[in-house]
């Protein structure tokens, strides 16, 4: 599936992780505030099952206009708590589960678009360009409780 490059434009302004080879952008990423969460409950163990993390979007990633497809592609990959047609609603709850595998489930796809979104700038360069190879996306998660 090439959703995530096909939407590429939009999504790109997301501060999921760092982009690969690039300097490191101001404020924290959710890979940042997902990662804390873990090393909290590591040294601080929560009986039950651990809530996840949480994540603040502002309108610089993504603009009102923007939102329905935005908050549609972040739900496909597990997070919770958003709704396409409130953009108002922009705290991201990151599931538990999703945190333990938040580099696997999100950001390897995410780097993998941002490698192949570069090379494609690249190859417009340098000849008259190639189609962008597809990127998978995770099929949709079901929700869980916390």
């Amino acid at each position: 599936v090439s959703e995530l490059l096909r939407h590429w434009q939009l999504l790109r302004t997301l501060r999921v992780c760092q982009e690969p080879g690039v300097p490191r952008r101001d404020g924290p990423t959710m890979q940042d505030c997902v990662e804390q969460r873990l090393r909290d409950l590591k040294e601080k163990p929560t009986g039950g099952k651990p809530a996840g993390a949480w994540y603040n979007v502002d309108k610089k990633e993504a603009p009102d206009k923007n939102w329905p497809l935005i908050a549609l592609v972040l739900q496909r990959f597990g997070f919770e708590g958003i709704d396409p047609d409130k953009p108002e609603l922009r705290a991201l709850q990151i599931p538990h589960d999703l945190c333990v595998d938040f580099d696997e489930r999100v950001v390897t796809p995410w780097q993998t678009a941002w490698r192949t979104f570069r090379s494609g700038q690249r190859t417009r360069n340098t000849s008259d360009g190639a189609a962008l190879p597809a990127v998978d996306m995770p099929a949709a998660q079901s929700c869980s409780s916390h």
